[in-house]
């Protein structure tokens, strides 16, 4: 018996496979004999697959994140296919039906069920049909007969049957003509009402700067989350066994030691603590005004009761030393000199400062916030160290600088750990409930989310095994791989000490090339931006 699946919604909708004789996989992985594209996210990278055992073909769920289901219903184990059945890849995925080759069915197209004659004529425009085309194969034959019937009914139903065929035929035909006239009204409107909304895209797009923080929620789409999220668990169980070289205990007892950094900045009237920000009236709603091009854009000035003109983000950080020293990026320290915003509001006129609002370090596993200051910035190097405010000693392991700084070579097994896709990597990591309950009580912005995980204990950084690729006078580049927010993490070479700390994922220059390259700056650098104290202790 052969069998194949043909998919009936989804992308591939039409589309048929035929099933092998023996194990057929089902996922998004590369690897899977029927592979899905990556942006469906509701089917797992290994979902299922199906097995043909003797004359039977059995699916098997094999431990999917949404399920797998069999007309409606979820399956648990092993399931029996039979003819026709639909499957479902998640909740709300795409669906296909198993039809086998063994059957020899017609689908009736006619209710020929009611009376004896109805059943009469059926038989014998079945029979008709068969004697007509006795080579064809049951679906053709089926298609004869149902053709047979109909022909056979119109010539002997009556002159009252065929005029009230007639009206009904006049009355769908002028439903289906409503409807259509309907549908091009509604698709008339919506796209009067798609237009609008693109004029007004376009008109915001010049205020980007001024209206990004009201944009923030919606650039914050959780399904593309999901994505990256998962994509980060893929390299993660890639890497650590590429890793294995380096002691678990060691990446464990480490990870203690590497803080999640959350940060918000606004502009300031310099020498002032007064804030560029929102206006609103009395009742708390933004003022609008006209801009040259007659936009309306939010009022913003210094001073007032609105929300500041802020921005926030995530990065990594590890400390070096126990009274409260931490190293991490320049743009980490230094956000504002990526941020077009700054040089935009200056061209309008105004006068500011970026100062930052909070600036905060969360330990593992969680509990209070240690406040931070930039002590000082590199010149030459993406490299800063920051300090906390109180001058307080942390309670956390110290990661050791390689002393003398360590000689990075192609080749070396390294570990990194940090916090790639920031504070919201962490959301995903626990229950769907919590993480509603959570977003529900803080909102979107890292600054509160980072405090409401922390409260909880739940902060904990990734470990990602990789190795070194090559080197250049001041960078290693590297396999472990990581996105936005691993920014500042350390690399730990085969000698149990940093030997790079992590800056950024480079893209190919090349257009269309989706080659990139992790880089990293050499530990050596950070001795020049060190305390003296601490320099003099760890160069020797």
């Amino acid at each position: 018996m052969n069998a194949r699946l043909v998919f009936v919604s989804g992308r591939r909708t039409g589309a048929s496979v035929e099933l092998g004789q023996g194990r057929t996989t089902i996922g998004r992985n590369p690897t899977s004999d029927i592979r899905f594209p990556p942006d469906e996210v509701l089917v797992s990278a290994d979902h299922a697959f199906v097995e043909r055992r003797g004359d039977e073909f059995v699916l098997t769920d094999t431990a999917s994140r949404n399920g797998t289901f069999v007309n409606e219903e979820r399956i648990e184990g092993d399931v029996v296919l039979g003819e026709g059945d639909v499957i479902r890849f998640g909740s709300r995925g795409p669906t296909v039906q198993f039809v086998s080759s063994s059957g020899d069915f017609v689908a009736q197209t006619v209710d020929a069920t009611d009376k004896p004659d109805a059943v009469n004529l059926f038989r014998e425009a079945q029979k008709r049909a068969s004697e007509r085309h006795s080579g064809d194969t049951a679906i053709a034959r089926g298609f004869s007969t149902t053709r047979e019937f109909a022909a056979m009914a119109i010539q002997r139903s009556s002159r009252r049957a065929k005029s009230t065929t007639i009206v009904l035929g006049f009355l769908m035909l002028a439903v289906v003509v409503a409807l259509n006239l309907w549908q091009e009204r509604s698709r008339a409107q919506l796209q009067s009402t798609l237009d609008q909304i693109a004029m007004q895209l376009q008109a915001e797009r010049g205020q980007r700067s001024i209206l990004e923080q009201s944009l923030e929620t919606i650039q914050s789409n959780y399904d593309s989350m999901l994505g990256e999220v998962e994509s980060t668990r893929r390299q993660l169980d890639e890497t650590r066994r590429s890793s294995a070289g380096l002691p678990e205990s060691v990446t464990r007892s480490y990870s203690n030691g590497v803080a999640l950094l959350v940060f918000s900045y606004g502009f300031a009237k310099p020498g002032t603590d007064t804030f560029l920000r929102f206006q609103i009236d009395r009742n708390g709603q933004p003022t609008m005004e006209r801009g040259p091009t007659g936009q309306m854009f939010p009022r913003i000035g210094f001073g007032g009761d609105g929300p500041p003109l802020a921005r926030h983000g995530s990065a990594t950080g590890f400390l070096i030393d126990s009274a409260g020293w931490l190293v991490t990026n320049r743009h980490v320290a230094l956000p504002w000199e990526r941020d077009d915003d700054l040089q935009f509001l200056e061209n309008s006129g105004l006068d500011v400062e970026p100062r930052f609002i909070v600036l905060e370090a969360y330990f593992p596993p969680g509990g209070d916030a240690h406040a931070l200051t930039v002590f000082r910035a590199s010149d030459d190097v993406d490299l800063a160290i920051l300090r906390t405010v109180d001058r307080t000693g942390i309670s956390a392991p110290v990661i050791p600088l390689g002393n003398p700084p360590a000689r990075a070579v192609p080749g070396e097994q390294i570990v990194f750990i940090g916090y790639p896709t920031g504070v919201h990597n962490l959301l995903f990591r626990i229950p769907e409930s919590e993480r509603t309950a959570i977003l529900e009580s803080t909102g979107q912005d890292p600054v509160p989310l980072a405090r409401e995980l922390a409260q909880r204990d739940l902060i904990q950084p990734l470990v990602i095994g990789g190795s070194i690729s090559d080197t250049t006078r001041t960078e290693i580049i590297h396999t472990a791989g990581t996105t936005g927010g691993g920014s500042g993490g350390p690399l730990i070479g085969a000698d149990r000490t940093v030997v790079g700390i992590h800056y950024a994922a480079v893209r190919s220059p090349i257009v269309g090339d989706p080659f990139q390259t992790q880089r990293a700056v050499k530990v050596a650098f950070v001795l020049d931006v060190l305390p003296e104290a601490i320099r003099n202790r760890e160069g020797g």
